[in-house]
């Protein structure tokens, strides 16, 4: 990016034409890749702004207002430099219709070079870019292509507010990507790529990602489609920004964040990846109405995370757990369904202060619900139906609150508290399941748990059983007022005196 700059003017006279691209051409060297030396120069073929031909680029542009219509025909390059230039501080040019082939960088626009316009092009086989945008700002990109660059499709560096709609990136290193251009060279500190929209643009079968945000914030990623990557669609270190109505299938991953906050991941839909989500050591994001579906490991993976927001998503036919969450604190998920998962529907391990409410967990493999190992957990208006290994288990941790929970038809206990003292289980159902409907257990002193108004009718075993030993309600450790058992098969409660 460093060469010295040469003019095109789309309407001079021939002479000058041919004398610039002539220049920019020799200041080319070394092994040519590509190169159709049977090829005129484009200089000689480019005339009114059109190109009439093939030819041996490449093209630079430093006059504002100008177009390119390359017709469909190929520029060839020698594996270096860049195919087609729009210079630094260039405004409103048009290039389409080109097949930029074998340079270092497709198409490129300049520091300051704002409101161009460039579409339906090809940037094919580059050795760095297919098409670069360097602190550049409310450029349009619409259905250009980037297939077999080596490094990125569309790369935008420090650049802002511009719109890329209808994109398709294949075979790259990396699809399309957004950050600071001083990440990328030394030099003093740049910003990151903000106030940016892609919106239908596909990337397939690039090798690293398929979209990947480092910084910046108030980009919009809408209606894209990312399948065949390593990450689909990757945001790290950003903050604000949005995704809305995504797709991403057959990825290592296929939405991941990474130290990111405040962000909006809504309407999207991971299938076929091996993780649908990954949310790691990141703040304030909120998840709503996304869907993963046939994961090889969990459909949600959450990971050291605090305050966010889960609210309607759909985790189905997971190879693992529907939702996870590992050593994350105070996130809150409502509505959300977990369904026919291999795993746990909702995984929760050493993460405390969470909310639960609203959630179902349907015909999961393992669990419904379980909550190991963590603390001060608010379960409310929950349901756990049909699920092999139980439906809401809590085991270990403290102080955890569980209300107006359903645990119908399970193939084992209904609802669970296994060494979990000052915790409470007030209006909660467990009817129709193939064990006890609610199970307690704890060490002799461990500490009372609280267990009011529930309700455990038409269980395989007893409706109540407690194996705790201590000073409360019947010899258990525990208090037991107003709860109603009836009709299961081994009587209401085991030891008796814990249903009215």
């Amino acid at each position: 990016m460093k060469e010295t700059w040469n003019v095109v003017k789309a309407r001079s006279v021939c002479v000058l034409v041919m004398l610039i691209a002539t220049l920019a051409f020799a200041a080319s060297s070394g092994s040519v890749r590509g190169l159709r030396e049977d090829l005129p120069t484009c200089a000689s073929v480019f005339m009114g702004g059109t190109l009439l031909n093939d030819c041996r680029g490449p093209i630079v542009i430093d006059r504002s207002g100008t177009s390119l219509d390359c017709k469909g025909h190929v520029l060839y390059g020698q594996g270096s430099k860049v195919g087609i230039k729009i210079a630094p501080g260039t405004h409103e040019v048009t290039v389409k219709n080109c097949v930029v082939k074998s340079f270092g960088t497709g198409i490129s626009v300049g520091s300051g070079a704002n409101l161009n316009t460039i579409t339906s092009n090809l940037a094919d086989s580059n050795s760095e870019y297919g098409i670069y945008l360097e602190s550049s700002f409310r450029n349009t990109l619409t259905a250009n292509i980037a297939n077999d660059n080596v490094a990125v499709g569309f790369l935008l560096l420090s650049s802002d507010s511009n719109y890329l709609g209808g994109n398709s990136a294949n075979g790259n290193g990396a699809g399309f990507y957004l950050d600071s251009l001083s990440v990328w060279q030394r030099g003093p500190s740049r910003p990151y790529s903000s106030g940016n929209t892609l919106s239908g643009n596909t990337a397939a079968n690039n090798r690293a990602y398929g979209f990947h945000l480092t910084g910046g914030s108030s980009n919009a990623f809408n209606h894209n489609t990312a399948s065949g990557s390593d990450k689909g669609f990757r945001v790290l270190s950003a903050s604000s920004n949005t995704f809305t109505e995504n797709s991403a299938s057959g990825n290592g991953v296929g939405f991941e964040m990474i130290v990111a906050s405040l962000n909006v991941v809504v309407g999207n839909t991971a299938s076929v990846n091996q993780y649908g989500y990954l949310l790691a050591i990141g703040s304030s994001n909120l998840f709503a109405t996304n869907t993963a579906t046939d994961s090889t490991w969990a459909g949600f993976s959450i990971q050291s995370t605090r305050a966010n927001t889960f609210s309607g998503n759909t985790a189905r036919s997971n190879g693992g757990d529907g939702f996870y969450l590992d050593s994350s604190h105070s996130n809150s998920f409502l509505d959300n369904l977990a369904s026919d998962n291999v795993g746990v529907g909702f995984n929760v391990y050493t993460s405390d202060s969470n909310v639960f409410s609203g959630n179902v967990a349907d015909g999961n493999l393992v669990l419904g619900f379980w909550f190991y190992g963590s603390s001060s957990s608010t379960v409310t208006r929950n349901r756990a139906i049909g699920n092999a290994g139980g439906g809401i288990d809590v085991g270990g941790g403290s102080s955890n609150y569980l209300e107006g929970n359903e645990a119908i038809g399970n193939l084992q206990v209904g609802i669970r508290l296994a060494q979990s003292p000052l915790s409470t289980l007030a209006d909660n159902t467990a009817n129709s399941n193939m064990d006890d409907g609610f199970f307690l257990y704890s060490d002799q002193g461990y500490g009372s748990d609280i267990i009011t108004s529930n309700t455990a009718n038409d269980n395989m075993r007893y409706g109540i059983e407690d194996f705790s030993f201590g000073n409360g309600t019947s010899g258990t450790d525990n208090l037991y007022t107003s709860n109603t058992c009836s009709g299961n098969l081994l009587g209401p409660a085991r030891p008796e005196g814990l249903c009215s």
